[in-house]
C-alpha cells in the first residue's frame, strides 16, 4: 500500500551518453580535423543526510535560489502550497534544504547563522554527469569516405527519492531499483549505510524495494514485504 512513512527511491528517466565512434579511414584518406565543442554538463544534485550539515561544503556545492526548485524536484522534494519556501527561519540551515521531517517541502533559507537541525535535509550539487563532446569533422578535398561504426551508448541511471509516504513502491515512470543497485542508489540520493550495511527485511510497515529511512537517519534499506504500504516514515 501507499503510505505516507515512506517514499520509494526509484530510477528516473535514465541520462544517455553519445555513442563513441570508431573511424575506419580507406588507406588513401587524408587527415581529419577534429573540432571539439564544449561539453555539456548535467548537474548531480544529491540530498545530504538529514541534519549533517549546516550548508553545502567541501565536495558538494550549493544550488543558487534559481536552481533550487529544479534540484528540490530531483531529489524528490514537493512545492508546498505550489511554490518555494524563502525565508531566514533561526533552526534553518543554509540554502536549498528540504523539511524532510514533515512533507519533504522546498526551501531557500538566507539565515546567516545555519545550523544543522535533524528535521532538515541540504540539497547540494555532487559530482557533475559529464556527457560527450560533439565532434565536427573536416575532412580534406580528396578525403576517402569514411566509415563510422557506432558502438553501444553507456547510459547513467538518474536515481531519484520519491516524497515521503508517496507510494508503495516505484511504478509508472520510475522503474525499481535491484537489490544489486540500492546501495549505490541511495547513496546517490543522500543515503547512510547505517552500521556500515545496508538494511535488508520484510517490515509489514516498509514500502517495497529500495528506500530510506527519511524520518530517522536516511539509512538504506531493501524491503522484500510482500505487502507494502506507503509510509510518512520512509522514501
Amino acid at each position: 500500500i501507499a503510505n505516507q512513512k515512506y517514499s520509494n527511491v526509484c530510477i528516473g528517466d535514465p541520462i544517455p551518453t553519445a555513442s563513441p565512434v570508431v573511424q575506419t579511414p580507406s588507406p588513401t584518406t587524408s587527415p581529419v580535423t577534429s573540432l571539439p565543442t564544449a561539453s555539456p554538463v548535467v548537474n548531480n544534485f544529491v540530498v545530504l543526510p538529514r541534519g549533517s550539515s549546516t550548508k553545502c561544503s567541501g565536495a558538494y556545492l550549493p544550488v543558487s535560489k534559481e536552481d533550487c526548485v529544479a534540484a528540490g524536484l530531483a531529489v524528490g522534494g514537493i512545492l508546498r502550497n505550489g511554490s518555494m519556501l524563502v525565508g531566514s527561519g533561526s533552526a534553518w540551515p543554509e540554502g536549498c534544504f528540504l523539511s524532510t521531517h514533515n512533507d519533504n517541502a522546498i526551501v531557500f533559507s538566507t539565515n546567516p547563522n545555519p545550523i544543522a537541525n535533524q528535521k532538515y535535509s541540504n540539497v547540494c550539487i555532487g559530482d557533475p554527469i559529464p556527457t560527450a563532446s560533439p565532434v565536427v569533422q573536416t575532412p580534406s578535398p580528396t578525403t576517402s569516405p569514411v566509415t563510422s561504426l557506432p558502438t553501444a551508448s553507456p547510459v547513467v541511471n538518474n536515481f531519484v527519492v520519491l516524497p515521503r509516504g508517496s507510494s508503495t513502491k516505484c511504478s509508472g515512470a520510475y522503474l525499481p531499483v535491484s537489490k544489486e543497485d540500492c546501495v549505490a542508489a541511495g547513496l546517490a540520493v543522500g543515503g547512510i549505510l547505517r552500521n556500515g550495511s545496508m538494511l535488508v527485511g520484510s517490515g509489514s510497515a516498509w514500502p517495497e524495494g529500495c528506500f530510506l529511512s527519511t524520518h530517522n537517519d536516511n539509512a538504506i534499506v531493501f524491503s522484500t514485504n510482500p505487502n507494502p504500504i506507503a509510509n510518512q516514515k520512509y522514501s
